[in-house]
């Protein structure tokens, strides 16, 4: 553990300042310590480095050979950690650097990419790496700065930023309604085929409630399961079962008629547009002023999030 340490470091400040400045008064002065503090600081130091550093009399001080050598490799060491600091607080105070973000892909096909276009139009040193996943994923070990996700955050050691409200609609088609029995209550879905988001933990439970009513949970055997919302939509549309789906992605489809609405009577669990991150604080300019963007436009007019939603319902049916 010896490499980790840097010992007399208020030391090593001390006898800077002596060089710099020319005194043992005027360094205690630009260190606001006193004349003996600066003094004892600069004996410590000697004795540790086992070299007479300052040549001292009555009226004056100056610097031995070796402490002109140790004094310019000091230099350069607090000019390093100067720099070092210059670079993080760059980082923290203006958007630099990759910003990296996962998201579904439908949300980066009708809704990101013209978000990042826009945010690295104003910041031309942010550089992106837009990542089309619908998995949870690990954000620490893939490097990635933002990740966007439908549906409620799972892991508390993350912090989470709420978008926009985001309602699930349990839908079929009306093909597949005709050719099986009725749906009339969450338990019929048992003997019905459903279709699962393989990646979901929480897709193999859906949980039901409706006022006056204790809630109902439905454990989910898919038959059909996909990796991906959009694969979901068209396995739905094929007439493959029954599947939960985010509202804003099927809007469109429920009032053509392509989907109908199962069990409308009954709520499925509220969910939300979160952009999720690592950490609090800290964080670098290009996450907090990205994150900025999006809940405001998230939170725009009534009249820009409809004209959103529907590009990503749109989306699907290319």
């Amino acid at each position: 553990m010896d490499n980790y340490k840097i010992l007399h470091p208020e030391c090593v400040l001390a006898f800077v300042a002596l060089g710099e400045e020319g005194s043992f008064t005027a360094a205690a002065a630009a260190l606001r310590v006193s004349h003996s503090v600066v003094s004892e600081r600069i004996k410590k130091l000697e004795t540790y480095v086992n070299a007479q550093l300052v040549l001292r009399t009555t009226r004056s001080m100056s610097l031995t050979p070796a402490g002109e050598k140790f004094l310019q490799a000091c230099r350069r060491i607090i000019d390093e950690y100067r720099d070092a600091v210059a670079v993080v607080r760059s980082d923290h105070e203006y958007p630099h650097g990759l910003l990296r973000i996962a998201a579904p892909d439908y949300l980066i096909l009708h809704y990101l990419t013209e978000s990042a276009v826009a945010f690295a139009g104003q910041y031309a040193e942010v550089t992106f790496d837009l990542m089309a996943t619908e998995n949870h994923i690990d954000l620490l070990a893939s490097r990635v700065d933002i990740d966007i996700r439908v549906g409620q955050p799972r892991d508390s050691s993350l912090h989470a930023v709420k978008l926009a409200d985001c309602r699930q609609s349990l839908v079929a088609s009306r093909d597949y309604l005709t050719r099986h029995d009725r749906i009339c209550t969450p338990q019929d879905l048992l003997e019905h085929s459903l279709i699962a988001h393989e990646t979901s933990a929480q897709s193999w439970h859906w949980v039901f409630s409706r006022p006056g009513d204790k809630d109902e949970k439905v454990l989910v055997k898919g038959r059909l399961r996909a990796n991906s919302t959009s694969i979901m939509r068209n396995l739905a549309l094929a007439g493959g079962g029954v599947t939960e789906l985010p509202d804003f992605l099927v809007a469109d489809d429920l009032a053509a008629g392509r989907l109908v609405h199962v069990l409308p009577e009954w709520n499925l669990s509220a969910g939300g547009i979160y952009a999720i991150y690592p950490s609090r604080k800290h964080l670098p300019a290009r996450v907090r002023l990205f994150i900025a963007l999006l809940r405001e436009q998230f939170g725009a007019a009534p009249a820009f999030k409809r004209r959103l939603l529907g590009a990503m319902a749109a989306s699907a049916l290319n």
